[in-house]
């Protein structure tokens, strides 16, 4: 058996160093699902949901096809490909597939099958509308079959065969031949048909029986219960005459004759459900299972691979990287995260509170919050604690955005009741003094910060609350989004008054006279550098130098006026993503943009992240991730890497009274060094201050805190390190 080691990461990754001005994406996407394989030498074809895939098993590459709605795949006998799509569109892969045909009708529906016989006639089946031919003056409707919707249709040289519900149809020597009951078949009702190379011709029937015609006679195949319970999703032939058959959750049985013999998941195959069966000329089985990969069958072994490697679905909906540079990415379909080479993968039944993951966070001890449709969960060294919907009473809970503030606290915003509930370490409570909430902050000082849409924005500042509105100088009470910038200032997006931003002591408001595209601000995010950067929807962003506001639209540069997103890449370029025109990079002077024809994933961009490695990742729709990585290739993508701060030291350790903290700055920064217990509650603030790069220490005195465990947690912006010690008096 040939080498069918295969290693295909699901994330795109666009690689470009300093000395190579030419750049490429590669794409991380979900497991694929195939409903139709072939396999062809060393190339493996995938029909899927989510489009068609050639994987090229001798090197690892997978290509996505631009091929939309394709409802069946074929091969000739000359190892062409044929595509045929959901209104009879055909195209013929030669370097990527190529329409040559028009659609045949407007009946739009993914039941079409198609084959090409050997004589070059390329042949569709149609559920509702019979059989088509195409002929020079296009396609032409077969005036002899007129009988019930096709199901299947294989050809066998230059003949052609059709399952349908009234029975078997043939196409021999330029007649049509009608197979039925009193031919021999268990039943008219006929569903998948195979053909092998000796031109033996097996079908299925509604109701799980088998047949097999060797040119002259039909016999009727019994002897499998495993079929009977779990039903036919599929068949091949080999060379041998030997049947293998799909199944809903029974494996792959092979009938050689006289006998059956079953395969399953013990045996080596992804899972149990079989969704469809190649067999290629040199002999080489590939089955395609329902979330279990490719398996492949050759000289007795099973080997299975996984096209797209890892993540839980292609529809991106939240992205972080955590202090330990793990890429966690939450999408409709649970929680992947990417560790040292590795995907592994959270659902509703390994963790979550819900499937559909919508927010993610870090807590002040580097436990990882997932917010999602069925509550929120904490993990904490790799242990779940779950608050579901149902089990605490939340209502419907969809936890849209998570924060932890300084003391330790976690606050969860309810996007759906549009309810704040806060987590102290020990418990979970619901906030009255909030309602309405759009968005959470945490400012510099420690106070959160709370958008409502309609009531103006709250203050908590640990004691009391504090409450804003357009009487305090607020220019909208319905706030969209808030952003903290490095000196300290509070910067509020509002639904219809522009930019408003709180200083410690008076307010400022910005609105189209001052600058902005537009008075709906969607978003708004602060840089390293103090500098203020929002989004409308469709009327481009605009930025904020401390003295003046520059716009941006696609009237002057920008790849599109419709963003989704905006991140800061380690070298100070400005990333954003956009609904339906890619990415777009910004470096002080020009944007520069990148589509699917450079090598992204999706055009259509639903969230975007970079971290400081120089990362930029690019969550889609429906399409996968997209990666951009400064200088390093896929295969060296680890998941650690340097921080712009690290804990080097903390001693003595265990330690009576006194304890220093040595630590290293590499970048001129913002830094909070705090202490915490282990219940998460802060003790202690140590240093919280801008520093340049250098190497630090402080001395922290306990003094009358209670012995026990205490965790020192140095920050910087989304970067953090940290240490436990132990007190002992």
């Amino acid at each position: 058996m040939r080498a069918l080691k295969i290693t295909i990461l699901a994330l795109a990754v666009f690689v470009c160093t300093e000395s190579n001005a030419k750049c490429s994406w590669r794409n991380f996407n979900e497991g694929i699902n195939a409903k139709k394989i072939i396999l062809h030498d060393d190339t493996l074809w995938l029909n899927t949901l989510n489009g068609v895939y050639s994987i090229n098993l001798s090197d690892n590459s997978i290509v996505k096809e631009e091929i939309h709605e394709c409802a069946d795949i074929h091969m000739d006998h000359e190892g062409r490909v044929y595509c045929v799509t959901a209104y009879g569109n055909v195209s013929r892969y030669a370097l990527g597939f190529n329409e040559f045909t028009g659609g045949m009708t407007d009946n739009h529906t993914l039941d079409i099958g198609i084959t090409v016989t050997d004589d070059g006639t390329m042949w569709l089946s149609h559920h509702n509308a019979g059989v088509f031919r195409f002929t020079d003056s296009g396609w032409k409707r077969d005036v002899y079959f007129t009988g019930s919707p096709c199901r299947d249709i294989k050809s066998y040289h230059n003949e052609l065969w059709i399952t349908s519900y009234f029975g078997v149809f043939a196409y021999k020597d330029s007649t049509w031949v009608h197979y039925k009951t009193d031919d021999g078949l268990p039943e008219e009702s006929t569903e998948f048909l195979a053909i092998s190379p000796s031109g033996t011709v097996w079908v299925s029937t509604e109701k799980n029986s088998i047949a097999r015609f060797d040119g002259r006679v039909w016999t009727a195949i019994t002897g499998s219960e495993i079929i009977q319970t779990y039903g036919i999703l599929s068949l091949a032939a080999d060379s041998n005459d030997d049947l293998w058959v799909g199944t809903n959750g029974g494996g792959i049985l092979r009938y050689s004759g006289s006998s059956w013999e079953s395969f399953t998941k013990d045996d080596g195959i992804g899972t149990d459900v079989v969704l469809s069966v190649s067999i290629s000329p040199d002999g080489i089985l590939a089955a395609a299972t329902h979330d279990g990969g490719i398996s492949f069958y050759d000289t007795g072994d099973w080997h299975t691979i996984m096209p797209g490697n890892g993540m839980a679905s292609d529809k991106i909906t939240a992205l972080y990287v955590d202090d330990r540079s793990r890429l966690c990415v939450g999408t409709k379909k649970g929680l992947s995260i990417y560790d040292a080479g590795k995907w592994i993968t959270f659902t509703e039944q390994t963790g979550l509170g819900g499937i559909d993951v919508t927010s993610i966070a870090q807590g002040a001890e580097g436990n990882l919050w997932v917010g999602s449709d069925g509550g929120f969960a904490l993990c904490n060294d790799d242990v779940w604690i779950t608050w579901k919907n149902e089990t605490w009473r939340l209502g419907r809970c969809i936890a849209a955005d998570i924060k932890t503030d300084s003391r330790g606290h976690t606050w969860i915003e309810n996007s759906f009741s549009k309810i704040v509930y806060k987590y102290d370490g020990v418990d979970v409570s619901k906030i009255t003094s909030v309602s309405n909430v759009r968005d959470i902050e945490i400012g510099r000082d420690g106070s959160v910060w709370f958008a409502t849409f309609g009531s103006g924005v709250a203050r908590w500042d640990g004691v009391s609350w504090i409450y804003f509105t357009e009487n305090d100088g607020l220019s909208c009470n319905s706030i969209n989004d808030i952003a903290v910038d490095s000196t300290g200032k509070v910067w509020f997006a509002t639904e219809n008054g522009g930019v408003s931003v709180f200083d410690g002591e008076k307010w400022a408001r910005y609105s189209v006279l001052d600058g902005l595209p537009s008075d709906r601000i969607r978003s708004i995010t602060a840089d390293r550098n103090g500098s203020a950067w929002i989004t409308t929807d469709m009327d481009g962003i605009a930025v904020f130098d401390g003295n003046t506001w520059s716009a941006y639209t696609a009237d002057t540069g920008l790849p599109s006026s419709e963003v989704t997103g905006i991140t800061f890449g380690h070298d100070g370029k400005v990333w954003i993503g956009t609904r339906k025109h890619g990415v777009g990079m910004f470096d002080g002077t020009l944007w520069v943009k990148q589509t699917i024809e450079d090598g992204l994933t999706s055009n259509s961009i639903r969230v975007i992240l970079s971290d400081t490695r120089g990362n930029v990742y690019a969550g889609t729709y429906s399409d996968g991730l997209s990666v951009y990585t400064h200088d390093t290739a896929v295969d060296e993508y680890k998941g650690v890497n340097p921080t712009a701060i690290a804990i080097t030291a903390a001693y003595p350790n265990p330690f009576n009274s006194l304890i220093t903290v040595d630590y290293d700055v590499f970048d001129e920064c913002f830094i909070e060094l705090k202490v915490y217990n282990i219940h998460g509650q802060l003790v202690d603030i140590l240093k919280n201050s801008s520093q340049s790069p250098g190497h630090y220490s402080v001395l922290w005195n306990a003094g009358e805190r209670a012995s026990g465990v205490y965790i020192c947690v140095l920050r910087a912006g989304a970067h953090a390190s940290r240490v436990k010690v132990l007190y002992v008096k």
